[in-house]
């Protein structure tokens, strides 16, 4: 090419096409007299850079409850090849960074990087700064936007991704209707809780924690921790503790909800064996979890024991004060007073009482090994008929109260006789 100097300037009036060049520049003034030669190297870069998206890293939900949050593009998120590969490219110039909270793009920028050569780059964005505007005032889905620049001054358009924006973990409360904690139950009951977060609430989960050992029917669909029934699902079933879910209330993110209560009947009894929500006796503790739209939790649990059994429990005897003597397969007190013994067996025993006229009861005092005495005064004398059958004439009732109020009632009959044994003699 030869170009006419303009003064000390020149300017090359025919650019190639895209690609590499290297021109040697010889200057010649009116006199022929020429100037050293210069050589110089230039790309021709006319491809606008590109942006990956699937490369940028954004916050979890939990994340952003933070007041920072590292934002970054891995190896190759940024890309300025030219038509013919990255021989003729130019290379990264910058990047611009703006936050929006619709999808629409950006009319400004707010963040500028320098990117990497290798497409890579990262800014850590406080979201309250004020460049952001209000985008970070509510909670909600936030749009990432990205134009990256070549040296050569090409321009990529702009390219989004999106995220939730979560400042707050929900919140699960169980309310009244749910049985108190530590609490005996014998009929069924009500898991009930109330949920919330700003955000939205995406699901409700109401379970019960088992221990397993082999995979059961509905697994692993029905049950959860953590990660685990994915991958034990196919492979080496460990025994530990894992939930089955009852099941799981979810809204919709469409026209999420806020504020909701959730709850899930429990049937007890032989009788509803077959059904779903049945409960064998035992000790359940239930976790009820709410997941919010951004995938945050929190959970609330309620230890609840199950116990349909009514208690049992006998007379003993031999522990009687005073103790009695056996005539005729009775045993006669020659008192009116006597220190009963019973044994119950119930490990969650509330109460027991004991009686004389099965109205009014009294509190037997517990002893070890379950055992329990109560003393009863003012006992009847045993009669005998003119056919010599015999009369107890005194009936001891014992009602045992269990924590789930299941109750059981034994008596026994106690012969007493406190008349002294008199002797006539008579002369004939």
């Amino acid at each position: 090419f030869t170009e006419t100097a303009s003064g000390a300037n020149w300017t090359l009036s025919e650019i190639p096409g895209e690609g590499s060049y290297t021109y040697t520049i010889t200057a010649t003034d009116k006199a022929e007299r020429t100037a050293e030669t210069v050589t110089r190297t230039i790309v021709v870069d006319t491809v606008s850079p590109t942006v990956n998206s699937t490369n940028i890293t954004l916050p979890a939900g939990y994340q952003t409850e933070a007041a920072l949050f590292k934002f970054e593009g891995s190896t190759g998120c940024l890309s300025d090849s030219g038509s013919s590969g990255t021989a003729y490219s130019s290379g990264f110039d910058k990047l611009e960074l703006a936050f929006t909270t619709t999808s629409s793009a950006p009319g400004n920028t707010q963040v500028t990087v320098t990117p990497a050569s290798d497409g890579s780059w990262s800014s850590t964005v406080e979201f309250n700064a004020t460049v952001f505007g209000s985008v970070f005032n509510n909670q909600g889905i936030k749009y990432l936007w990205l134009k990256v620049y070549d040296k050569a001054g090409n321009t990529s358009a702009w390219t989004s991704k999106s995220f939730v924006y979560d400042t707050e973990t929900p919140s699960i409360e169980l309310t009244d209707t749910t049985p108190d904690a530590n609490s005996y139950k014998k009929s069924g009951f009500t898991i009930e809780a109330t949920a919330e977060d700003s955000y939205g609430v995406d699901s409700v989960v109401i379970a019960k924690p088992v221990t397993l050992t082999t995979a059961p029917a509905g697994w692993p669909t029905n049950y959860y921790t953590n990660a685990e029934c994915t991958t034990e699902a196919s492979g080496t079933f460990t025994a530990k503790t894992y939930y089955y879910k009852y099941e799981a209330a979810t809204t919709s993110t469409a026209s999420p909800v806020m504020n909701a209560t959730y709850s899930k009947v429990f049937v007890t009894g032989s009788e509803n064996a077959s059904a779903a929500n049945y409960l064998a006796d035992g000790v359940y503790n239930f976790t009820v979890t709410v997941k919010d739209l951004s995938g945050k939790t929190a959970s609330e649990s309620r230890l609840i024991t199950v116990d349909t059994t009514d208690p049992a429990g006998s007379f003993v005897p031999a522990s009687y004060t005073p103790v009695g003597t056996a005539v005729d397969g009775n045993t006669w007190y020659k008192v009116n007073s006597i220190r009963f013994a019973i044994d119950v067996d119930e490990a969650n025993i509330d109460k027991v009482e004991i009686s004389k006229d099965n109205t009014s009861f009294e509190s037997m005092i517990p002893s070890s090994n379950n055992r329990y005495f109560a003393t009863i005064t003012d006992l009847n004398d045993s009669s005998i008929a003119a056919d010599s059958s015999i009369s107890a004439n005194n009936t001891i009732y014992v009602n045992m109260t269990d924590l789930a109020v299941n109750t059981k009632t034994v008596d026994t009959n106690v012969f007493v006789d406190t008349t002294a044994l008199e002797l006539e003699s008579k002369l004939y």
